[in-house]
């Protein structure tokens, strides 16, 4: 079996804001690094919808996504030296 895989798996995924106090970066800047894909879908963010997050938004949907977070691999990406280049960091 893949060890990649593995460790994915036990990986323990943060809210933006833990995610944003774990990394010291601000979430708006984490929001902006995953929307110009800074953040890498699957690695370093996914969005999840469960029971709780069941209201309907203004947008029509009748679910409200979550973003969460992989601090580790954030964190071994270097992710906050890059929100420094930017001028970012919270």
């Amino acid at each position: 079996m893949d060890k990649s895989k593995i460790s994915m798996k036990s990986t323990r995924w943060h809210n933006a804001k833990e995610a944003s106090r774990e990394l010291g970066i601000k979430e708006e800047t984490l929001k902006q690094m995953r929307e110009q894909g800074t953040l890498t879908p699957g690695r370093h963010w996914k969005s999840i919808c469960g029971e709780t997050k069941s209201i309907k938004r203004s947008s029509g949907l009748p679910w409200a996504p979550e973003v969460v977070f992989n601090v580790e691999l954030c964190r071994s990406d270097n992710l906050k030296l890059i929100a420094y280049k930017h001028k970012d960091i919270a």
